[in-house]
């Protein structure tokens, strides 16, 4: 493990802080992350490291990483392995965004599942490009291409479906 140390100078308010030492940690595909190309960070609730990239969602202990990746046939695998963003809901459940659509990660099953929205009178996976993922409050947003913001509320993991115009 490559560890770096700098000498660091910040400026706020026109005063000068210095610190001695600062480490910092070099993480990349020969400590085990799958992709060197990170689109998305999140911090979850227990202090892991997420990381998304073009080759699936990294999670990092501190000491390693656990990557998942879609697996054809598996409905419990990650959607898609193209990561756009990442955050979490109230039940710490992980919301992934990616190229296919939406996966929450349940940590409790050790497993994900495809959320689904209210489409005219039927009920549909959320497959559209998600590319923006948010919690407002306890609501969960998802921001998708072409079928518009998909609203999550109470927990639910059924969503509607707000459409946008034009």
């Amino acid at each position: 493990m490559k560890w770096a140390i700098y000498s660091c100078f910040f400026f706020f308010a026109g005063h000068c802080f210095a610190t001695d030492s600062l480490s910092v940690r070099y993480l990349g595909i020969d400590q085990g992350l799958s992709n060197n190309a990170v689109t998305c960070i999140y911090k979850d609730h227990n202090g892991f490291m997420w990381f998304g990239t073009y080759d699936g969602l990294n999670r990092y202990d501190g000491y390693g990483f656990h990557v998942f990746r879609n697996i054809i046939g598996d409905s419990a695998s990650l959607l898609d392995n193209h990561v756009y963003c990442i955050n979490s809901d109230n039940e710490n459940r992980i919301w992934i965004g990616g190229v296919k659509g939406a996966s929450v990660y349940d940590p409790g099953r050790s497993a994900f599942f495809t959320p689904r929205f209210r489409q005219a009178a039927q009920t549909v996976p959320l497959f559209d490009d998600a590319l923006s993922v948010k919690n407002a409050a306890g609501t969960m947003l998802v921001g998708t291409s072409h079928d518009g913001l998909i609203v999550f509320r109470d927990g639910s993991t059924t969503g509607k479906q707000i459409a946008l115009p034009g």
